[in-house]
């Protein structure tokens, strides 16, 4: 066996990793799915082994992943009471800190993780990632400030938590491994025959379309009746090719995501087949794609049963398991996921949206008689980067950011720099359009040149923020651009 195959590298970090990435994934609010979420976590991780040398890497890559694998099942991080009866006060404010703080102080207190190792896990730029964590540490430390037993310096709030966090992980019981070998090796020789098998595709595919371009293409619905074979048609099929159903998609469809970090709402353009229940279509959107930008996700897991309009309602039955895996307090999010998508792909944002569950009433979170509506912008961001999405690249020249932001916020700056050499490169104020879009974001962008290769940070701010309250409202994005010389 070669060793870029052996397996023993992924057993022995398996069994040295699980224990400790099962606690994070409880504390992050994974609940009975931890096992789960660590599993996944570990495939994942196989499936980029080759580009995963580094141990320290394979580490930070699973810490990653269980991070926000856990973040996207909806919950709140669960933090058991530490068994030190003086700093249980302590971890009790901490469950009461809105969520971007509350995550961000569980991973970085119970990792020890701070800096650029921080901003990696948590997929942000190393200033965004310190500016939330400062604010989450003043925000914890203020209330804590009448607890006689807290210090009153925030560096030592840090270090108490640190300490408190550290003793609610040993209070988490932590079940056996699973064994995972016999699925890693499946994957291996499915990996193997899934090269092989796409290189048929393609071969296929190509036929296909020779065929097509000299005897032309048909769309049409497939039926369940055999077609007569024609008169003309004497010779045998090529053994090569098999029959290619094309569906037809409908373009730059609106799909709205949650962001990871925030809870905030966000668009993006997808293709969506175009079928003659376009509502269903989007509805289903929010089951099965994957965002483009790893910033964003989707609350829902299950399935669509149907969705029918009734007058001025649109009514989205799914599953009972869809509405399972999210968190009442995600509720909210999830809801406007699907009334966003779904009134923006049909043109008509006074569209209510009703749910049931299996054809029934669903759970009390979702059950308003009337169904819900769009309310304006008041899910979405205060300051939002369309592009370039996170972790993307571009070649060196000129670099477009684009994206929208809030009338109250107005133009805002947009500040990028190298994030290896900390030079700006760019801080100015946004040309921005002086009336609103049709959903009341004002647009804005900026044009900057970048000849140098590296990672560059673009940070989109208001310029005085102090009139906003950064855990309800997002005043700030961020994301990371990989630019390279071709």
């Amino acid at each position: 066996m070669k060793a870029q195959e052996s397996l023993e590298w992924i057993l022995d970090l398996y069994e040295d990793q699980y224990a400790s990435l099962h606690r994070l994934a409880r504390m992050l609010g994974a609940g009975d799915e931890a096992v789960d979420v660590v599993r996944s976590a570990f495939l994942m991780l196989y499936r980029r082994s080759r580009r995963l040398i580094d141990p320290e890497e394979r580490v930070e890559f699973l810490r990653e992943q269980v991070i926000h694998d856990a973040h996207s099942r909806g919950r709140r991080p669960d933090i058991p009471d530490p068994d030190d009866g003086r700093r249980v006060g302590l971890v009790k404010a901490l469950r009461e800190q809105p969520a971007p703080y509350l995550e961000i102080l569980v991973v970085s207190h119970a990792l020890g993780l701070f800096g650029p190792e921080l901003a990696r896990v948590m997929r942000l730029s190393v200033r965004a990632s310190n500016h939330r964590l400062e604010g989450a540490l003043a925000a914890l430390q203020q209330a804590v400030a009448d607890d006689d037993r807290m210090p009153d310096q925030i560096d030592a709030v840090s270090q108490e938590l640190a300490t408190a966090l550290r003793s609610s992980q040993r209070l988490i019981k932590v079940p056996q491994p699973e064994a995972i070998e016999d699925e890693l090796r499946t994957r291996r020789t499915s990996r193997n025959l899934g090269a092989v098998r796409a290189q048929l595709v393609v071969v296929g595919s190509l036929t296909a379309l020779a065929i097509g371009a000299v005897g032309g293409v048909a769309l049409k619905p497939s039926t369940d009746a055999p077609v007569a074979p024609s008169a003309q048609a004497t010779a045998p099929a090529p053994k090569a090719t098999a029959s290619v159903a094309i569906q037809a998609q409908l373009q730059d469809a609106p799909v709205y995501f949650v962001g990871r970090s925030d809870g905030r709402l966000y668009r993006e353009q997808a293709s969506l087949p175009s079928t003659a229940n376009l509502a269903r279509a989007g509805a289903e959107a929010l089951f099965t794609l994957v965002p483009k930008d790893p910033d964003y996700g989707s609350l829902w897991q299950g399935k669509v049963l149907g969705v029918r309009r009734t007058g001025n309602t649109l009514v989205v039955d799914l599953t009972r398991e869809s509405y399972q895996g999210i968190d009442p307090l995600m509720s909210e999010q999830a809801i406007n996921q699907m009334v966003y998508t779904l009134t923006e792909l049909l043109g008509e944002d006074d569209l209510r949206v009703r749910f049931l569950a299996d054809g029934a009433a669903p759970p009390a979170e979702f059950s308003a008689n009337t169904g819900y509506s769009r309310r304006g912008l008041e899910p979405m961001p205060g300051v939002w980067i369309t592009s370039p999405t996170n972790q993307s690249q571009r070649t060196a020249g000129t670099l477009l950011v684009t994206g929208t932001s809030r009338p109250e916020v107005g133009a805002p700056v947009i500040n990028i720099s190298n994030r290896e050499t900390d030079q700006v490169v760019a801080n100015a104020i946004a040309q921005t359009t002086l009336t609103q879009d049709d959903h009341g974001w004002l647009t804005w962008t900026v044009t900057v040149t970048i000849t140098e290769p590296g990672t560059y940070e673009v940070l989109g701010s208001p310029q005085h923020d102090a009139d906003f309250d950064a855990p309800e409202l997002s005043t700030f994005d961020t994301k990371l651009v990989r630019i390279t010389r071709d």
